[in-house]
């Protein structure tokens, strides 16, 4: 029913609250008490059904998969949930959006350097940061101009840490807006800037 949800809704990856939201009916449904629809889960099963790019359309593609589906995400093929063709209302994000981050800047054998920082964002009808994830990451490289003196933008890694207690790494404008969508402007987001060595490159 999930699955089916999103094909049927037309949803894009700016509405994780809405695709969480049948997930946990779904489980509900299926007697999982102990179901969690965290980031985490979101982001894996977008991943897992080949949902992460949307169409031209306004869709997200459907791929095949050779994964196989947990009991939660087979019932989510069974049936359709009732819903408009219209995208919902709830999924149109804000044009911009100025967001306030606690950055942490870790390199091997120094202490973590923290900065606070805020950027505003442009999102598209996808939810979206439009050129987001370059302009966090040259907004870095200014912050820390002296600790990152030398530092090769190919060895900086952008994370953060979901739900689940799982580290996710950030290297694109659909990743970031994964983790934007739902933060308010008051919410001090967490941010992880790593400076990796020469042997973990």
């Amino acid at each position: 029913r999930i699955h089916q949800y999103i094909v049927e809704a037309g949803l894009g990856l700016g509405c994780r609250a809405q695709i969480c939201k049948c997930a946990a009916e779904v489980a509900t449904e299926m007697g999982m008490t102990d179901f969690k629809a965290t980031h985490g889960w979101y982001s894996r099963f977008i991943k897992r059904h080949g949902l992460s790019k949307p169409s031209k359309e306004g869709r997200l593609n459907i791929e095949s998969s050779s994964v196989a589906s947990t009991p939660l995400e087979t019932l989510a093929h069974t049936h359709v949930m009732p819903n408009s063709d219209v995208l919902p209302r709830s999924c149109n994000p804000a044009k911009s959006r100025e967001l306030k981050f606690k950055v942490s800047l870790t390199q091997p054998g120094k202490q973590a350097v923290f900065r606070r920082l805020k950027w505003n964002f442009e999102f598209d009808h996808f939810g979206n940061p439009v050129q987001g994830y370059e302009m966090i990451m040259t907004g870095l490289r200014n912050a820390y101009r002296e600790e990152l003196l030398g530092v090769p933008t190919s060895a900086l890694q952008l994370s953060y840490v979901d739900e689940d207690g799982d580290n996710i790494l950030i290297s694109s404008d659909s990743e970031l807006g994964m983790l934007l969508q739902d933060k308010s402007q008051s919410a001090g987001i967490r941010l992880y800037l790593h400076a990796l060595s020469l042997f973990d490159q």
